[in-house]
């Protein structure tokens, strides 16, 4: 994306121009899948993902779908951007030499000018890593055009910024902890919400059910007799969707923050951070990252937006599910933040889903009706416990089902370029890897 992506504009005859990193190279097939995107949607502006090489390896970097609250947040310079020719010169002329900050200032100025952004879920173009902007100018100003009122910062990461908003009103946040007969799960989870929950104004309902051990309930008695939360009993209530609809009908708060025992918070002001996104997004269902007992972090993708695809993102065999996955995995799981008004007009959570994918139901039966969800980069859990959670497949049809009735275009899965899963087992001659990173996709 430099000057010479616009001398030769006015020369081209066709309705749209491919922009991309002048290091590197687009993939076999990426010509076909761009014009069959271009095809079915009409959109103005396409955008791919890419495979970045560092050192020895080669691993795709996966872009979001497109929405305003991870347009802020992301960088997309190094994808490969379609753009209508028409929506190009809108933009007016670009500068003799385009730095970082001045193509980053690029893409956001045409998602935000674009009728319509689509994000095409293929490896399309392999390059070195894209150039990361250092200033926050192009993102203050697009905030400033989307009407919202923050602050923006560099991220910890060259690929992403940190967007900061006040806090408009306050908030009673219920936090609801399903235990399963753990006192030192449950403990980790309490300390780690006393210890992020900051200023913000709190409750914690623990929901106990099964068979309650003489431990748990010498704990919960503690619990109870130094106000350090209230315990909704359920001896022999095996159903977790069960459970927290009870503990949730005892709670105050406007908003319901659902974990489940052994998840521990670790992000400093962790209410706070789910309070401005949700004021801020107006979304209905919130989830952030997780991560698990060998450290690795995830999105947790429990949740989706009407206007988004939702695919299976993760590591090896333990890949998050959500209502288009396939894969036989486990769940892993980390909370669900969630206003009380909107979980009432769901009814809570649907009782006839096991614990695995309550949740994902929940956000769907919102995203019927209207309400965005959304998955934040800026709260992030860490699983504890050994707890594991069984798949049902009937579940998992379920919600497949409800999914394609929520949206019939479009692939559920995330696919991947063949050719580039060849190369990356002829590169590294790793069979073992290339297998995961086929299963991945």
């Amino acid at each position: 994306m430099d000057a010479a992506s616009f001398q030769w504009l006015d020369t081209v005859c066709g309705p749209y121009a491919l922009l991309c990193q002048t290091e590197g190279m687009l993939l076999p097939g990426a010509e076909t899948i761009l014009c069959g995107a271009v095809r079915e949607t009409g959109a103005p502006l396409l955008y791919a993902d890419a495979a970045i090489r560092t050192g020895k390896d080669e691993l795709p970097l996966y872009k979001p779908d497109f929405a305003p609250d991870t347009l802020l947040r992301q960088n997309y310079v190094g994808s490969p951007l379609l753009l209508s020719k028409t929506l190009l010169l809108s933009l007016g002329c670009a500068p003799e030499r385009m730095n970082a900050d001045e193509q980053f200032a690029l893409t956001l100025r045409a998602m935000l000018n674009a009728a319509q952004t689509v994000h095409v879920p293929h490896v399309l173009f392999a390059g070195g890593p894209p150039p990361a902007p250092r200033s926050v100018h192009p993102v203050e100003t697009a905030l400033l055009r989307l009407g919202r009122r923050g602050i923006a910062a560099l991220g910890d990461v060259n690929d992403r910024f940190a967007i900061r908003y006040a806090l408009e009103r306050k908030a009673r946040v219920s936090v609801i902890v399903r235990s399963y007969g753990d006192p030192n799960a449950l403990r980790r989870t309490l300390e780690s919400v006393e210890l992020c929950a900051g200023e913000t104004e709190y409750e914690t309902i623990v929901a106990a059910g099964g068979i309650i051990q003489t431990a748990a309930e010498q704990y919960y008695r503690a619990l109870e007799r130094h106000g350090a939360a209230r315990v909704v009993r359920c001896p022999g209530e095996e159903n977790d969707a069960r459970l927290k609809n009870i503990a949730a009908g005892c709670a105050s708060g406007a908003y319901l923050l659902v974990m489940d025992a052994g998840t521990v918070a670790k992000t400093p002001n962790t209410l706070l951070q789910f309070l401005l996104e949700a004021q801020n997004s107006g979304a209905g269902v919130i989830a952030g990252w997780v991560e698990d007992e060998r450290g690795l972090r995830h999105s947790s993708e429990l949740t989706v937006d009407a206007q988004d695809i939702p695919r299976p993102v993760g590591a090896e065999e333990e890949t998050f599910a959500n209502a288009g996955c396939t894969h036989n995995a486990t769940l892993l799981g980390g909370a669900i933040f969630v206003s009380a008004e909107a979980f009432g007009a769901a009814d809570g959570f649907d009782e006839t889903f096991d614990s695995c994918w309550c949740e994902t139901a929940l956000s769907l039966t919102l995203a019927q009706r209207g309400r965005r969800n959304v998955v934040t980069p800026d709260v992030c859990f860490q699983k504890t416990s050994a707890v594991v959670r069984p798949l049902s497949r009937r579940n998992r049809e379920r919600c497949g089902d409800m999914f394609r009735a929520l949206r019939v275009q479009g692939d559920p899965m995330r696919s991947q370029n063949p050719a580039y899963l060849a190369a990356i087992r002829s590169k590294t001659g790793d069979a073992e890897k290339g297998q995961k990173i086929e299963n991945y996709a």
